[in-house]
Parts: structure tokens; sequence; C-alpha cells
């Protein structure tokens, strides 16, 4: 029997988002929705890093975003108010409106980059271009084996450089946007999530006889009189 891994755990996420649109979190209290926990890594289970983290990392995973999604905070019982969890509600959405706006300047930063890029890349290559074919041309004219291999050498080398330098802003303008882009759309979104503050019921080892709430129970059969 295989145990369960992390790819389990992150399969069963995903599966909750896809099916009910609910991300879940447990956090030992409702400030760690915000906060980084204390480094402590001996001595307790976790969580290692902040409910925010994680739940964005849950969106950022998944191939395509949902409309609306529903974050649920479970927290433990001792932990649970209603005044620290409306606090850390508004926390919440203000951070992930500052990191929307934040992922949001980045992705305009890189863009704007390859536009500037742009004219001086396209000067580089015309260059650098032009020094190929004109090695490639008198490698056609040198009489010299060994003056003839390496102006094709410096021609193809030129060639694969003048590529290169074209492409940068263009992959810049095209591609390295859309990963800052997308973070931003994922804070966006948390930040119109709607939140639920579960309170998690810790079981009374204490109790000696302590049934199931879920578990039916079991009815003794008649006696029979002989």
């Amino acid at each position: 029997m295989r145990l369960p891994g992390p790819e389990d755990s992150v399969a069963a996420a995903e599966r909750l988002l896809e099916q009910d649109g609910v991300v879940e979190v447990e956090l030992p209290t409702a400030e760690q929705l915000v906060s980084e926990p204390p480094v402590e890594p001996l001595g307790r289970s976790g969580p290692y890093q902040s409910g925010m983290a994680y739940v964005s990392s849950v969106l950022e995973s998944v191939r395509r975003l949902p409309d609306q999604v529903t974050v649920r905070v479970v927290l433990n019982g001792e932990s649970f108010d209603e005044r620290t969890n409306a606090e850390a509600e508004t926390a919440f959405r203000d951070c992930c409106r500052f990191r929307a706006e934040d992922a949001w300047r980045q992705a305009a930063t890189v863009k704007r980059t390859g536009l500037r890029q742009r004219r001086p890349a396209l000067i580089a290559a015309a260059v650098v271009g032009a020094v190929a074919v004109a090695c490639g041309y008198l490698s056609e004219s040198v009489g010299a084996k060994a003056a003839e291999v390496l102006l094709y050498a410096i021609a193809g080398v030129g060639l694969i450089a003048a590529w290169i330098i074209v492409w940068v802003p263009i992959e810049e303008l095209l591609f390295g946007w859309r990963p800052p882009a997308h973070v931003a759309a994922v804070f966006d979104l948390l930040s119109r999530a709607r939140l639920e503050f579960i309170q998690r019921h810790t079981p009374d080892r204490n109790a000696v006889d302590s049934h199931d709430p879920e578990e039916p129970q079991r009815q003794r059969a008649p006696a029979v009189d002989e």
C-alpha cells in the first residue's frame, strides 16, 4: 500500500478547487492567514508558510483560474475569535490587492523593457548579420583552407548571435510578462474571494465512553421469551 505523498495532497487540493471552487487551509491562528509562522521546525508539524502563500500557490498551479473562489480557513477551537477573524480577513484582502498591483507592475516593466530593447537589438542584429554575410562572402574568395573554415565559422556564429539578439526582446514581449501577470490575476481573484472561518473541534481523548456521531448506533435484538 502506497502512503499518501505530495502529489496526492496537491491533486486533492486541485480537485476540491475544480469541483467546489474552494481552497481549504488549516491554521493554528487567524493571524497566520497573512503573517508567516515562526521558524520552529522542531516540535511542530506545520504550517511552514502563511495561509495566503498556500492559497496563492494552489491557484497558481491550476490550469485555469475560476471566476470565483472560496477560501475556507480551518482554525483550532481555542484560537477561534470572530473579531480576530474579521481583522485577519481585512488584512488578507489588503495584502492581496497590494500583491496584485505589485505583480502587474512587474509584468508592465518586463513588457516595456522589451519595447525599449527592440530598436537597439535590431541595430545590433543588423551589424552582426552584416559581418556574418561578409565573412561568408570572403570565405569563397580566399585560397587557404584554414582561412576559409575560420570565415565560415565566424559567419555561422554571427548568424546565430544575430538571431539571439533579436529573440531576447521578442521573448519578453510575447512570453516574459505572462508569469507575473498570472500572479497578479491570482491575487486579484483572492482579494475578491469569499472567506469562511470554520472552528475545528478537537475530540476529547479523556472521555471513556464516546460515540462517533457519524457512526450509526447498533440496536440490540429484543429478547425472546421461551
